[in-house]
């Protein structure tokens, strides 16, 4: 029913849940076997990333999905002996995330 988690303004929460939800897919279904379900498969959870992604620029400029792969996929040897790191970024992005209009929301 709120487009965040607190309601219309975008938040601290939102962002800690934002930067927790952008690694789920291209990491954590892999690194850490939770393959059951990716937020992909989660209509309002991939809108919700697609939206702050699109809409909140210093929150866009921080996502470097190459570097945080890098880093998972490389500093635990004993979860991934060889560093090999998937090729899969995750879901894309910047397709439009079809919550309506972000501009009054992100303005605050």
């Amino acid at each position: 029913e709120s487009r965040f988690l607190g309601g219309d303004a975008f938040s601290w929460l939102d962002l800690r849940l934002f930067h927790t939800l952008v690694r789920f897919d291209p990491v954590y279904v892999v690194y850490f076997k939770t393959n059951v379900k990716r937020i992909q498969d989660f209509p309002n959870l991939l809108g919700f990333v697609r939206d702050v992604y699109q809409n909140v620029e210093p929150v866009r400029r921080s996502v470097n999905i190459e570097h945080i792969k890098m880093h998972y996929y490389t500093s635990h040897p004993t979860l991934n002996h060889y560093g090999i790191i998937p090729a899969s970024n995750g879901p894309d992005l910047t397709v439009p995330a079809g919550r309506g209009d972000a501009v009054a929301f992100f303005e605050k």
